[in-house]
């Protein structure tokens, strides 16, 4: 009875969340990543990243639907989002000025992009 108390709780505990993982991803930003969002936070330049050493959350851009970056970002790294192929929506803040070299590329479902005029 008391294995089975205990991974009733865990299942309650847990249901709130179906996935959740954190990180950083610059000098002064982080990223989190539940339930298929990913946020990009805090201020500055995003690491620019490379084939050999990808962004953190790499092993999780299957999963990945939403992208949502903070307004104190500058710069979106290369590669940062290459083949995040469920990726379908993405808000650029004003703070943007620059977008490294195959950021989105290979984000074949992306059917919304919001970008500034800046």
């Amino acid at each position: 009875m008391k294995k089975l108390f205990t991974l009733f709780l865990a299942l309650a505990v847990g249901a709130g969340t179906l996935f959740a993982e954190s990180g950083t991803c610059g000098d002064n930003l982080t990223w989190d990543l539940t339930d298929g969002v990913l946020t990009i936070s805090g201020t500055g330049a995003m690491t620019d990243y490379v084939y050999y050493s990808p962004a953190p959350w790499d092993s999780y851009k299957s999963s990945i639907t939403i992208l949502i970056i903070g307004d104190g970002v500058t710069n979106i790294g290369d590669i940062a989002f290459y083949g995040c192929t469920g990726l379908t929506s993405v808000t650029i803040p004003n703070g943007v000025r620059s977008i490294g070299n195959y950021a989105f590329y290979g984000c074949s479902s992306l059917n919304s992009v919001t970008i500034p005029n800046s």
